[in-house]
């Protein structure tokens, strides 16, 4: 393969990397929502306990620590599912069947 047809590895590249992007970038807009709710003193919507600035600053780093992985997921992981599983044409690694074929 050239660098020209060689397909790429990142956030728009299949519908694993997509998906771990917009998981990524939710987890971090939750995580400062709930860090904002948090310095606020607010009520959470759906439970409705109030969060103290503490408990704002925990959200807001577990959020952001989710989220920086699953962004680091969608740029450097390739999808390990294909037609190929794995396994590039001419890399050596044939199918046993197809060995097995080839001796008789």
């Amino acid at each position: 393969m050239t660098a020209a047809t060689e397909r790429g590895v990142g956030p728009f590249e299949s519908t694993f990397n997509l998906s771990a992007a917009v998981v990524g970038a939710l987890a971090i807009l939750l995580g400062v929502v709930a860090g904002w709710t948090g310095y606020q003193g607010g009520e959470l919507l759906v439970v409705g306990r109030e969060l103290t600035i503490l408990e704002g600053a925990v959200a807001l780093t577990f959020g952001a620590g989710v989220g920086v992985l699953a962004l680091w997921i969608a740029f450097y992981m390739e999808p390990g599912f294909g037609d190929d599983h794995g396994h590039e044409a001419g890399d050596g690694a044939e199918e046993p069947v197809a060995a097995e074929a080839a001796e008789d």
